[in-house]
């Protein structure tokens, strides 16, 4: 069985993943992401190349009553052609 292996980027952002991950082609993973909450509130979006995910809203949490943290996530199918693609 071929193996994916992806890339994560994003300066604001902390995915569970530290910086790649590998899974099994044609194996459907979930990703998680944390973005620190501004104000005013920031867009988040995943893609990869051109390729926009669809990012589902899990939680929010404050921290010591003044960083608001947003998690997302999001599901990805890895293909072959996906091998060695960025995260952002």
């Amino acid at each position: 069985m071929q193996y994916v292996l992806l890339y994560f980027t994003g300066d604001s952002v902390k995915f569970d993943y530290q910086k790649e991950v590998q899974v099994h082609e044609n194996q459907v993973f979930t990703i998680k992401c944390e973005v620190q909450e501004t104000n005013p509130i920031s867009t988040v979006a995943a893609f990869i190349d051109n390729h926009e995910l669809k990012l589902s809203a899990l939680d929010k949490k404050t921290i010591d009553n003044r960083i608001t943290i947003n998690t997302y996530s999001f599901e990805v199918n890895a293909t072959k052609n996906m091998n060695g693609k960025k995260v952002k």
